[in-house]
């Protein structure tokens, strides 16, 4: 019974944002459900945020991403995440270099999408943790909302493979900040909720959300985020 409640009130937040109106920009940030935001061609932006589940488990990371604009019928992202790990006495530190790919630009009234490959390593041997790759798709149904819906595959070393997918909505509730929710997971459970607001000011912005396991632990996943463009 929890389990529905807590997806039919993302659910809603997601879908109820269909009836109001003003400007709208994608998720992105620490969110799990990506959209096809890149950088303009030759810039860059750095994205960053820390997660508290527990007093002892904890989680920094920090994401520089670029658009180098090497060719100018398409549009790409480089991107190379770093995170370090805090499980009480254990640390772990992870590296993410990525790519992102833009298909089709994402048009008001319309939609947009692109391909997405990431590879994780770890500070410990072997180094090679898992690689996923998706294709996020982004709708765009009025000015102030925008959907986005994720379908892709994750190898990981210890683990079996699994279909991920995942849904969101951000909404411009006002001119300077949006109100995001998602729902996420792969074919194998996990399935996860996750709701925030984000401020906007200038080239940057800052992000607050809450998520939680639909499924399983009852942890509770608090994050503060930070993204500047430059």
């Amino acid at each position: 019974m929890r389990t529905a409640l807590s997806l039919s009130v993302v659910f809603s937040l997601v879908l109820g944002s269909l009836l109001v109106s003003p400007p709208g920009q994608a998720a992105g940030g620490h969110y799990e459900v990506d959209d096809i935001h890149i950088p303009e061609a030759g810039r860059c932006e750095i994205e960053s945020w820390y997660q508290r589940t527990t007093p002892s488990n904890r989680l920094v990371t920090v994401l520089p991403t670029c658009n180098p604009g090497i060719n100018p019928h398409q549009d790409m992202e480089l991107s190379l995440g770093i995170t370090r790990e805090m499980f009480g006495r254990e640390r772990a530190s992870f590296l993410e270099p990525g790519v992102k790919l833009i298909m089709r630009d994402l048009i008001p009234g319309d939609f947009g999408w692109g391909m997405a490959l990431t590879s994780v390593f770890g500070d410990r041997l072997p180094k090679f943790q898992e690689v996923y790759g998706y294709i996020p798709v982004s709708f765009q149904p009025e000015d102030a909302l925008i959907i986005n819906v994720n379908a892709g595959w994750e190898l990981a070393r210890r683990d079996a493979n699994a279909w991920r997918w995942g849904i969101g909505g951000d909404y411009s509730w006002q001119p300077n900040l949006n109100l995001i929710a998602e729902v996420f997971g792969t074919h194998r459970g996990g399935t996860r909720w996750q709701t925030g607001v984000r401020y906007e000011f200038g080239p940057g912005l800052i992000d607050f959300s809450y998520s939680r396991n639909a499924i399983g632990s009852r942890d509770d996943y608090w994050t503060l985020g930070l993204a500047w463009a430059f």
